[in-house]
C-alpha cells in the first residue's frame, strides 16, 4: 500500500492532488531539469551521482537544457549544475520543480511535488519499497523508479 493511501486510511481523509504555496525563485534560463540528491540519510546516499551528471550534462547542454541542483546548504555541489543549494526554500523548490522538464532525485518529498505537478520523474528508490513511495499522482508513463538490483530483504544504497 502506498504511504498516501495508508495515511488517508488511518486518518479517514480523502486523497486529492497536493497543494503547496509556491514562492518565486529567479533562474537565468527557461529550459531546465531539476536534480535533488538528498544525502541527509546514509541509506539514500547514492555514490554515482557525479557519473550520472557527467553522462547527461553534454546532451542536455547541446539541447540548451540546464540542470538545477536543489538541496540544503553544505551538500555536495555537482558540476555543471546550477546551484540552488541552501538558497531555495521548500516553497521555492516547489516553484522550480513545477516548470522543470524532468526531476531526478531519490525517494524524498520532491517526488511528491513533481508528481503533483505532472512533471516527469526519475527516482532512485533506497530504503523503502517502490510500491510504497512511487509518484502517487503521476501517470505510469511519466516516471521511472530505479531500485537496487540486489535481492536484499530491504532496498538500500548504504554500504
Amino acid at each position: 500500500m502506498h504511504f498516501v493511501e495508508s495515511f488517508a486510511s488511518n486518518c479517514g481523509a480523502k486523497i486529492s492532488k497536493p497543494y503547496i504555496y509556491e514562492q518565486y525563485f529567479p533562474l537565468p534560463f527557461d529550459n531546465y531539469i531539476t536534480f535533488y540528491p538528498d544525502t541527509k540519510h546514509q541509506a539514500r546516499s547514492y555514490d554515482a551521482w557525479k557519473e550520472v551528471m557527467d553522462i547527461i550534462a553534454a546532451p542536455l547542454a547541446k539541447a540548451n537544457i540546464h540542470i538545477v541542483q536543489l538541496g540544503n546548504a553544505g551538500e555536495q555541489h555537482y558540476a555543471p549544475c546550477y546551484s540552488a543549494l541552501g538558497s531555495a526554500s521548500i516553497n521555492q523548490q516547489a516553484y522550480i520543480i513545477r516548470d522543470s522538464l524532468l526531476h531526478i532525485t531519490n525517494d524524498n518529498y520532491t517526488v511528491d511535488f513533481a508528481s503533483g505537478y505532472d512533471t516527469k520523474i526519475v527516482s532512485l528508490c533506497s530504503n523503502i519499497s517502490a510500491n510504497n513511495i512511487r509518484p502517487y499522482w503521476s501517470k505510469k508513463k511519466d516516471y521511472k523508479i530505479i531500485e537496487p538490483t540486489d535481492k536484499l530483504p530491504r532496498p538500500s544504497y548504504s554500504h
